[in-house]
């Protein structure tokens, strides 16, 4: 049986297109904070933007032996810096 990780209600979360949760937690927020205090306001744009991004890429772990893939996203409005 699959667990569902409990997710505070004080912690605004949503999932990926894979289907992964997502939740905009203390050190989301922190990140935020110290690298782009601009987006401190636009959490229901962020979560949006991860639930539904505009265009989506997949790029391989450098580890030959991970066989993880890491999902990148771009929303509507976002730019890559």
């Amino acid at each position: 049986m699959r667990s569902v990780p409990r997710v505070p209600l004080d912690h605004p979360s949503t999932h990926d297109p894979d289907g992964r949760l997502v939740v905009f937690d203390m050190g989301t927020r922190l990140h935020l904070t110290l690298g782009r205090p601009k987006l401190m306001g636009e959490v229901d744009l962020i979560l949006g933007t991860v639930a539904h991004p505009t265009t989506t890429w997949t790029t391989r772990s450098p580890d030959a032996s991970s066989s993880t893939a890491a999902t990148s996203t771009l929303g509507a409005g976002c730019e890559l810096s």
